[in-house]
């Protein structure tokens, strides 16, 4: 059993740099294209985003905040 956590673990943090790796090489080619005049980076849309948890709480009060809060679980991978 501890060969086959093992594995996985190392499987796992291989993936981890894999990705790492990869979005680093992406964001390399980027400014690659945008350095030679292939691509350029412009305004597409526009969000709206909501304030902050302390912006909230300065303009509305902590009244306010605890009675619109939303709370949710996070869940995140432990090796045992």
């Amino acid at each position: 059993m501890d060969t086959e956590r093992n594995e996985l673990l190392a499987r796992h943090d291989f993936l981890r740099a894999e990705a790492k790796r990869i979005a680093k090489a992406i964001a390399d080619v980027e400014a690659a294209a945008i350095a030679a005049g292939f691509a350029e980076k412009r305004i597409d849309h526009q969000r709206e985003t909501a304030p902050n948890k302390a912006d909230f709480i300065s303009l509305f009060g902590q009244a306010a905040w605890d009675a619109a809060k939303t709370v949710t679980p996070v869940r995140k991978l432990f090796w045992l």
